[in-house]
């Protein structure tokens, strides 16, 4: 079927959105000369130890308003969501050119914890919306969405290091930059991002367009076990190629029936057995260009997993991309011994490639199991569960980093991504 015209731009206006608040996952650039900044300004007792508490507040910040804009997307748009979402996106960074004169606490809530309330507002809804707009490819559009997110930070790691340090000054003996001139320019850079993002985020709005409920969406599997569909009507539900159970429900006639779109509440989804199963290089430019290259493979690896997601189906997904990412936290120590910038890359280029399918995957899963109304809010609640990991392990996570060095850090991730794998092999119900 030939596309419409809403629907490419729908899909750009949804790229140009994601390529905006992608922009966030340039941290891991951006944290040294943030803390740097830092140490010589708002908080002298700033360390990358602290920076650990970044994530379980972006976290935390990202599920919560993840359910939020699932509780309101429904209701005023995702047009209007998304504007909503760019404007406190725009905000947080240029009042970070402010708060990080102050104290690291301030950055954290600006930096932090702001931007991540717009990313958790956007990030789904427009996925969504794109999912709805091209049913029949909910795992390809879903990857090439969040590829864009993914490559975003290519653009604009970029951008920062040869508008911070052009001449590839040097960190001190412990990581920190010293040189003022360089520093002075921190709140600046916060300045023109923001006025970029806005303009970024305006096109990407005008482009997108709200999915009307006139174009029925494929129908979602459920199960007996799931279902709390009586028994006479499992046995009148068609089965599609896919699998998906497509619910029927008697019309007038007695011989003609009428199909239904199963939408799950959340209250519904909660319930059911199948929402608990998703339960130092010294080199700054040489880093610059790797963690950027890494950013087109995990565009490269969206695309793909998405496609891999339309193949083999959620579980066997899972289970591939936790194996992959196991395997490298476990042997990256390798990369610090021999052939150190190579090994480095190649490790590095791995993990993004395998990593970016986790978001590739998951929110397909949760429109194909639960409906399109609710999923937004529902994946905001599958999505607590990497709050309560974050939050929990941010303490055992800094003084791992601070007492031992970043070995063990990496067995830490490696060994939650083992049980991870096991515990999706053992419980979750085989979807061919």
């Amino acid at each position: 079927m030939a596309l419409t015209a809403r629907q490419v731009l729908t899909l750009l206006g949804s790229c140009l959105l994601h390529l905006m608040v992608g922009s966030w996952n340039t941290f891991g650039n951006l944290n040294t000369y943030l803390t740097s900044y830092l140490r010589q300004n708002g908080s002298k007792e700033a360390n990358y130890g602290q920076s650990v508490w970044y994530t379980p507040v972006a976290v935390t910040a990202f599920t919560s308003f993840t359910i939020i804009s699932g509780l309101i997307v429904n209701r005023i748009g995702t047009r209007i969501t998304c504007l909503l979402a760019s404007l406190i996106y725009c905000g947080s960074v240029a009042l970070t050119s402010i708060t990080v004169k102050k104290s690291f606490l301030m950055v954290l809530m600006s930096y932090g914890f702001m931007p991540n309330m717009a990313n958790g507002l956007l990030y789904s809804s427009v996925i969504v919306n794109c999912i709805k707009w091209f049913p029949n490819n909910k795992g390809l559009v879903t990857g090439v969405v969040t590829g864009v997110n993914a490559f975003s930070p290519f653009i604009f790691i970029q951008f920062q290091t040869f508008y911070l340090n052009p001449n590839n000054v040097k960190p001190n003996r412990d990581g920190y930059f010293e040189d003022t001139q360089m520093l002075s320019k921190v709140p600046q850079l916060f300045i023109i991002l923001s006025a970029i993002y806005g303009v970024m985020g305006l096109i990407g709005i005008c482009l997108t367009f709200d999915y009307k409920d006139s174009h029925p969406m494929p129908l979602v599997e459920t199960d007996a076990n799931d279902n709390p569909m009586s028994t006479s009507m499992v046995n009148t539900a068609i089965v599609s190629e896919d699998n998906e159970v497509l619910v029927v429900t008697p019309s007038t006639s007695p011989h003609h029936y009428s199909v239904g779109q199963n939408h799950y509440t959340i209250r519904r989804a909660i319930r059911t057995r199948f929402f608990w199963m998703l339960c130092y290089i010294n080199d700054d430019h040489y880093l610059a260009v790797v963690l950027s290259l890494s950013y087109i493979i995990n565009g490269i690896g969206g695309v793909f997993w998405g496609k891999v997601l339309d193949v083999l189906k959620f579980r066997d997904t899972i289970i591939a991309i936790n194996s992959i990412t196991a395997i490298c936290t476990f042997s990256l120590i390798i990369s610090s011994y021999v052939y150190q910038k190579l090994l480095f890359v190649i490790w590095d280029f791995v993990l993004f490639f395998t990593m970016v399918g986790v978001f590739a995957a998951y929110l397909p899963e949760v429109v194909r199991k639960f409906g399109d109304r609710n999923a937004i809010a529902i994946y905001g609640i599958v999505h607590t569960g990497p709050v309560f990991v974050s939050l929990a392990l941010s303490p055992v996570l800094e003084l791992c980093l601070n007492s031992f060095g970043w070995f063990p850090t990496f067995c830490t991730v490696g060994a939650f991504n083992t049980l991870g794998m096991i515990i999706i092999m053992v419980s979750y119900s085989r979807l061919k």
